[in-house]
């Protein structure tokens, strides 16, 4: 596995524009062989590039992963995307992604997938980020991906909503303060098994998710 990304940032333009290319390979595992060729992300469970699609790839990796996303492997991911800095407080960034897989999946769950393509499909993405202070800002996240011929032909649009809003309390008199960051997720889907899988994950690890910051 591995990635490359270009890109060049136009500091003396208004908005001070950012664009970006990458490319991401992370092998996938040959079903005819006997070994195991797939990526094992050991330390990158994680919402790398995008979100959503950290939860889609459960119900594919699940034998693998246990019932943890951000598996990622079997990825071939093109990635192009811009960033502006529409006020010295305000940042706006938004990318379009190409998925495909690295091998033809076999005997995978006919209901979900076809197990007889590589097109993943493509995914859109739009994060603001807003700052009050040094130590406050607040988040809001909109990705939405549009399946192709790897899954069924019943599987539906999956999008996903996240907004992130922080507050501040005393810890320590002493220490002073600790700023916690609480991140509230939404996943939404049309009723199929993006939207059963995807609500799933929104419980477990969306709606819960707490950060803690010293400042």
């Amino acid at each position: 596995g591995g990635y490359v990304f270009l890109g060049q940032k136009y500091e003396k333009v208004t908005w001070k524009p950012e664009w970006e290319l990458g490319y991401v390979y992370l092998s996938g595992d040959d079903p005819n062989t006997p070994q195991h060729e797939g990526w094992d992300p050991l330390f990158s469970r994680a919402p790398m590039w995008n979100e959503v699609y950290a939860y889609l790839f459960l119900p594919e990796t699940i034998k693998d992963s246990g019932a943890i996303p951000g598996y990622w492997t079997n990825l071939h991911l093109y990635i192009a995307g811009v960033k502006l800095a529409l006020a010295s407080t305000t940042n706006l960034a938004i990318s379009y992604q190409y998925l495909r897989s690295d091998q033809v999946t076999s005997g995978l769950n006919a209901a979900m997938f076809s197990n007889n393509s590589k097109e993943r499909g493509q995914l859109a993405t739009v994060i603001l980020n807003h700052s009050f202070t040094k130590q406050i800002d607040c988040l809001l996240q909109v990705e939405y991906f549009v399946p192709s011929k790897f899954y069924n032909d019943n599987a539906h649009d999956a999008a996903l909503y996240r907004w992130q809003l922080p507050g501040v309390r005393p810890v320590n008199a002493r220490k002073g303060f600790y700023l916690l960051g609480s991140s509230i997720g939404l996943t939404l889907a049309r009723r199929d098994f993006f939207s059963d899988w995807m609500c799933f994950c929104s419980r477990i690890f969306s709606c819960a998710r707490r950060e803690r910051r010293r400042f």
